[in-house]
């Protein structure tokens, strides 16, 4: 897959490379798993661990970016994409925010409407995504 996630724009020659498409295994658009062939991507990889968002490319054009590293022990409410991490699943997630039922919230609508704009925002640049998965079945639904 011509697809990677990385830290910093292409153009920096030291960008470090979180995955790459070949280490996915699947993508589920329904419940926003995503599942790696190994471990690529955990809370002790210094990559992660040191920086604040992930950019996915898809060859050298710029998708979108998600925040790293949000985990199921995370207090903190993200409205935007995120890389998530299940502790108690041992799962990666591709989320709309975090946490990710906004039943929690006292603004429920506000929360919503928030996660629809930034969804609406890399709308085209996520079907490009999606649909390089779909041509690899790397696509679940």
């Amino acid at each position: 897959m011509e697809t990677d996630v990385n830290t910093t724009p292409l153009s920096d020659v030291a960008e470090p490379i979180v995955f790459t498409g070949d280490d996915i295994l699947w993508f589920n658009e329904t419940t926003r798993e995503i599942r790696f062939k190994s471990s690529v991507a955990n809370d002790r990889n210094p990559i992660i661990s040191n920086h604040q968002t992930l950019r996915f490319y898809f060859g050298d054009e710029y998708l979108f970016s998600s925040l790293i590293y949000v985990n199921s022990i995370s207090s903190q409410v993200f409205n935007s994409l995120v890389f998530y991490y299940s502790i108690l699943e041992n799962k990666y997630f591709l989320l709309d925010g975090y946490p990710p039922d906004t039943s929690v919230f006292q603004d429920t609508q506000n929360a919503n409407q928030s996660r629809d704009d930034n969804r609406k925002q890399i709308e085209s640049q996520w079907t490009i995504f999606i649909d390089q998965l779909k041509k690899e079945g790397k696509y679940q639904k």
